[in-house]
């Protein structure tokens, strides 16, 4: 439910013919109807007048207005209660209007709830919420579960003729009850039900309460709520005061209740050891939390099913793996590193192998508008409990979709972002459906709410009603009506197939073309196959209109499956389904189902799966009962009526199939997580530095204090890195300054200790060169002399270091960020790069880049350039060693090659080539670049250019879009900046261009406003603000503006005296990638790279950028790469990376690393060669 403001929160049909053909022996029966439809792929809405169906879940406003938790609708179920063969379908809803409806064959529907429900008020009176279905007593035939609001849970047994009776169950008391999931989660074949549980009523619907607070210890509590202690039952557990001394109303616990054999119910409490922590405790307390939606799902592939729960507002969204077994039951939570972020306003969740390779991926919903207006005008979604994003291991929740992909070590990476979903508006259901018949699993979403109450015009509108004077609760509720109703249409995503060679899905918008598209309010949504057609149709439970009946119109070749489990388990719960399809040139992916009951947002499929088989060819079916048996089915073919498989009463003597394995248990060191894995080979780390945890926020809070509307932090953080280039034999490391130490010389392979050489600043850069390293402090920083003590003022300094003295000389004063070397001049550089930094309180603005040249004792500037924020630099030798050329790469520009001219360089600006893109200068590649590197990686002899970039994952993505190629450009995004203020401080505004072409503001007026009172003084309400473009923003204000048109990160291919630019692999574009560099780390002879991913500080609460993480790059020769997860090799970089460089120190034949992060963290990551 998302109605807090306070916390953000006909077509004519013909009918032409009909034929039905009866199976015996136990077979499906077949129901084909042939309406003329225009379409070969997608949905047809079929109206009452052609069902019959005439349900709708109806709620008068006048009940809604008093308690908004009603406006969360209800849900649908589907299941064969009768026994003849066709789905049934059974609709929740408020008022006691509940109702089941017979199935008839071609598209008929009988309403039979009088009969089916003889004690109908019992059974369906009330507000029911969930409902599913499930066999529960193990005769083979479909109970129903039903949830309600306020009147608990209903066990309703099959009497095998199509009528309930009413079964005891035990109510721990009247709740909030939202969504069902069920399964056998202790292992003994009895079906068990988890109940999601929000709360009967909330402080929402409370608008004139008040409460008295009293002090326990060092905390506040609440005492009482009008004037009623919070001790008494409805009131204990319930609240909580944050941080800001505001009141925290937490949810309702969920129950587990397990089935006893078929004898009945018992609620399995939360604190007696069958749930424990990520560490193995028993849970203190019961988890006080807002339950939307659960499924279970075998996410570690061990059998067993885990259980993902969603919660609303700041409760986290829980991750329950199984333990139990053999009639036991015990969950332990998920380690944090598991799933990094979440959905902050959760809803539903569901899952599928999104990319095929055997692993359980999960999408969960959230709220965020795709329309720039709206997005604009709505009540902004952040946690009320402050969590620190720069900790690795905290979980942080963002209001967006999520989307998570199944790493080979069992950890998920969220991206949403890249693969276009992030955004759907209010919305409830996410049902993984292959529509299109192409064996990729496609995406619909159930979206709308009756009354958008995040408006934020009308929210404050009626802030100022409550300040006129008092009102009454009646006068507030009928206020509330001023919320527009916020129809939203039904979303299809369609699979796109595999993007890349990492397969990653990525997902386009094919709600119109599917006619999936009803603009409304829908909530519940279930899958079947209602006309026995073999593909599986649509039910929705649309809020005050008719329900949707959706027939799924696919004309590719399928394979219907129906499993029967043995008895009590009799519809397989929780079985696992794989299909092969071998069709020549129709071959599709190995396709993934699993057998669910509930699950759904208040919903519940069918247990029959559909499989894609184009064309001719034959099939292979693998199945994993949840007993542990496996059974194989050979030579299958499509077309023909459903496939009925029987689980053997013994033990399979099929081969065992090859599942992932489990979630491995990870040993920390410092921000690095090692699964403990067997590879081939691998990777094993160890600490070098510990880590500064306060560091990053310390750092981040100053940046932003002194610039305030900064999009991110441009500071960067931690050791910088450099490798001694002095003697072959025994390369050394340099290691900036931290908040522990110096800079430091040491060599990573050897028990030799570590050298101090002086103090350095945490933000230094560093370039080696022979015989020592340049130090690069920025302006206002420290960078110490051992020798002298001298120290460089707020202007910045470069100075040259000894390795064998450890003596300093200065070689440049200036604000520079990063530096190159090129040469050797009496035991110096004999030429340097110093590329300019950001100006302290003035980002994007920066420092002009130099030149400088070895003369005499001491250097001097020879060249200066306007090159930006420069974040990388590299010198490119010629034949002779003499550097030829010169790349820089800067944030917010185009990357920069220069090349020698006698004593001089000028700039040089390449053509730069792209499959499916004109040909353009180098000098319009702008990107937020973050760093570069040289390796030749197809073998030609030549360097070529690795450029880090942002990446196609982040908040930008979703204004930007997707590149119209693969190397291609995105919808250009902006940063205006200016003195809007007239204090001397840079003010900065994010900005992308729509496909309108108009360029209009990321963030809105409830986030800029406060910033920029000229703003907001022309802007006065937040629609305003949202309608106008940047232009219009700063009408008369002093601007400038940086643009970047690429966020892909990029290999630059030497193609005579041009480019051809190729994206890196997609796992590399999943975060922006801080560091980069090259090596051989398979000791194969070819150059492979590590990319390092994350970035934690971001203005405005904006999301974590974690799902990259590291990626190794293993290079083929020829300009292309495998990509390899580290998780996969020994271990995980959690934190912010600052630097990353590589080198055989053990002598082994193949690279190690070591690795920096913003807090202070170093690790020396060294290579094992395994069997």
């Amino acid at each position: 439910m998302k109605s807090w403001p306070v916390l953000r929160r006909v077509a004519v049909l013909s009918l032409l013919s009909a034929w039905v053909g009866w199976l015996i022996l136990g077979r499906a029966t077949s129901v084909l109807a042939a309406e003329a439809s225009p379409r070969r792929v997608g949905f047809l809405r079929l109206e009452a007048t052609r069902t019959g169906v005439t349900f709708s879940n109806t709620v008068p406003a006048a009940r809604h207005l008093t308690n908004q938790l009603l406006l969360d609708g209800s849900g649908v179920t589907l299941a064969d209660v009768d026994g003849d063969g066709l789905l049934d379908v059974l609709f929740g809803a408020a008022g006691g209007r509940s109702s089941l409806w017979r199935n008839r064959g071609d598209w008929h529907f009988e309403d039979i709830t009088e009969k089916a429900f003889p004690q109908r008020l019992q059974s369906l009176g009330g507000d029911v919420t969930g409902v599913a279905a499930a066999d529960l007593t193990g005769d083979g035939r479909p109970d129903l579960v039903l949830n309600t609001h306020a009147d608990g849970v209903r066990i309703l047994i099959n009497d095998g003729q199509g009528s309930f009776r009413l079964r005891p169950f035990p109510q721990v008391s009247a709740r909030g009850g939202h969504s069902l999931a069920l399964a056998d989660v202790d292992g003994d074949g009895w079906i068990d039900v988890y109940v999601c549980n929000y709360r009967q009523k909330a402080l929402m619907d409370m608008p004139n309460a008040r409460a008295t607070f009293r002090r326990e210890g060092e905390r506040t509590v609440v005492a009482t709520i009008d004037g009623r202690p919070t001790s008494n039952p409805d009131l204990t557990n319930r609240f909580e005061v944050n941080a800001s001394g505001g009141i925290e109303e937490l949810g309702e616990p969920d129950v587990l209740y397990r089935n006893d054999r078929g004898n009945g119910w018992v609620a399995v409490p939360w604190t007696e050891g069958a749930f424990l922590d990520a560490a193995g405790k028993p849970l203190p307390h019961p988890p006080f939390e807002w339950g939307l939606a659960a499924q279970f799902c075998d996410l570690n592939g061990d059998g067993k099913p885990d259980l993902y729960v969603c919660n609303d507002f700041q409760s986290p969204d829980r991750i329950w793996l199984n333990e139990g077994g053999g009639g036991h039951v015990r969950f332990r939570a998920a380690p944090p590193a598991m799933v990094r972020h979440t959905s902050l306003f959760s809803m539903g969740v569901d899952f599928a192998d999104l990319n095929q390779d055997g692993r359980w991926d999960f999408t969960v919903l959230d709220m965020l508008s795709p329309d720039p207006v709206r997005r604009l005008t709505l009540i902004d979604g952040s946690p009320t409990v402050a969590i620190d994003p720069a900790d690795p291991l905290a979980q942080t929740q963002h209001d967006a979709n999520t989307l998570f992909l199944q790493r080979p070590d069992g950890s998920f990476a969220e991206m949403a972002a890249f693969a276009g979903i992030s955004a759907t508006d209010w919305s409830w259901t996410p049902a993984f459906l292959d529509v299109d018949l192409d064996g990729f699993p496609d995406l619909l979403v159930t979206t709308g709410q009756e009354r958008g109450s995040r408006d934020l015009d009308i929210a404050e509108q009626l802030k100022a009603y409550r300040r006129t004077g008092l009102r009454t609760d009646a006068q507030l509720f009928r206020e509330r009506q001023r919320f527009p109703r916020l129809s939203v249409p039904l979303r299809a995503f369609r699979h796109r197939g595999a993007s890349g060679m990492d397969r990653l899905p990525v997902m386009e918008d094919s709600s119109a073309a599917w006619g999936f598209d009803f603009d409304g309010v829908s909530h519940g949504l279930a899958l079947g196959d209602l006309d026995n057609d073999g593909d599986l149709d649509v039910v929705v439970n649309h809020f005050n209109a008719p329900a949707g009946m959706y027939r799924n119109e696919a004309q590719g070749g399928r394979v219907s499956v129906l499993l029967q489990g043995q008895a009590p388990n009799t519809q397989a719960l929780g079985a696992v389904l794989r299909f092969a399809w071998s069709g020549g040139s129709n071959a599709v992916p190995v396709q993934m189902a699993q057998v669910t009951a509930g699950g759904r947002y208040l919903s519940g499929d069918a247990p029959g799966k559909t499989f894609a088989a184009p064309g001719t060819g034959t099939g292979r079916l693998e199945v994993r009962w949840p007993s542990g048996r496996v059974t194989v089915q050979e030579g299958v073919s499509s077309g023909g009526p459903t496939l009925r498989i029987q689980e053997p009463a013994s033990p399979s003597t099929a081969p065992t199939p090859s599942t992932p394995s489990p979630v491995p248990e990870p040993t920390l060191l410092g921000k690095l997580e090692i699964p403990k894995s067997a590879t081939r080979w691998r990777f094993e780390a160890r600490p070098l530095a510990e880590r500064s945890p306060a560091s990053v926020g310390i750092a981040s809070a100053e940046t932003f204090a002194q610039q305030p509307s900064l999009p991110r932090r441009w500071r960067r953080l931690g050791s910088a890195l450099a490798v001694d280039r002095g003697e072959a034999s025994q390369r050394g490391l340099w290691v900036g300054g931290s908040g522990a130490h110096g800079l430091q010389y040491r060599v990573p392979s050897t028990e030799a200790p570590v050298r101090e050489v002086g103090p350095a600043s945490a933000e230094v850069s560093l370039a080696s060169g022979v015989g020592g390293v340049l130090v690069v402090t920025p302006a206002g920083k420290i960078s110490g002399s051992s020798a002298s003590g001298s120290a460089s003022g707020s202007t910045g300094r470069v100075d040259w270091v000894s390795k064998a003295s450890g003596q300093r000389q200065i070689v440049a004063t200036g604000n520079f960020a990063v530096a190159a070397v090129s040469g050797q001049s009496h035991g110096m550089p004999s030429e340097i790069f110093l590329g300019g930094a950001a100006l302290p309180g003035q980002f994007p603005s920066a420092a002009p880049s130099q030149w400088y040249r070895r003369v005499g004792d001491g250097y001097r500037s020879v060249l200066a350039a306007p090159l930006g924020l420069v974040s990388g630099a590299r010198f490119i030798n010629g034949p002779s060693g003499l550097a030829t050329e010169l790349v820089c790469v800067s944030d917010w520009r185009a990357p920069r090659m220069f090349r020698r001219r006698g004593d001089t360089w000028e700039a040089m600006d390449p053509i730069v080539s792209a499959p499916g893109e004109a040909a353009v200068p180098l000098s319009q590649w702008t990107g937020q670049w973050q760093c570069l590197e040289l390796c030749d990686v197809d073998g030609d002899g030549r360097e070529d250019l690795i450029l880090g970039n942002w990446g196609l994952n982040g908040w930008q993505s979703l204004m930007a879009g997707p590149p119209r190629s693969p190397a291609g450009p995105v919808r250009e995004v902006h940063l205006f900046h200016g003195d809007w203020n007239q204090d001397g401080t840079t003010g900065c505004l994010e900005a992308y261009t729509a496909p309108d072409g108009r360029i209009l503001p990321m963030r809105g007026l409830q986030e800029i406003g406060p910033l920029f009172p000229a703003i907001a003084a022309r802007f006065t309400t937040h629609r305003a603000y949202a309608l106008a473009t940047v232009d219009a923003l700063l009408e008369g204000l002093p601007s400038a503006k940086v643009s970047a048109r690429w966020l892909t990160s990029l290999v630059l291919l030497r193609r005579g005296e041009g480019f051809e630019a190729r994206p890196l692999p997609d796992a590399a574009q999943l975060g922006p990638i801080r560091a980069v560099t090259a090596g051989d780390f398979n000791g194969d002879g070819r150059r492979d790279l590590f990319v390092a991913m994350g970035f934690a500080s971001h203005g405005f609460r904006g999301p974590r950028d974690d799902a990259g993480e590291a990626v190794f790059l293993m290079g083929r020769g020829d300009g292309t790469w495998d990509s390899v997860p580290s998780g996969s090799l020994g271990f995980r970089l959690l934190g912010e990376p600052r630097d990353v460089v590589a080198e055989d120190w053990n002598g082994d034949g193949v690279s190690d690393l070591v690795v920096s992060e913003a807090d202070g963290s170093l690790h020396w990551i060294q290579s094992r060669k395994g069997p």
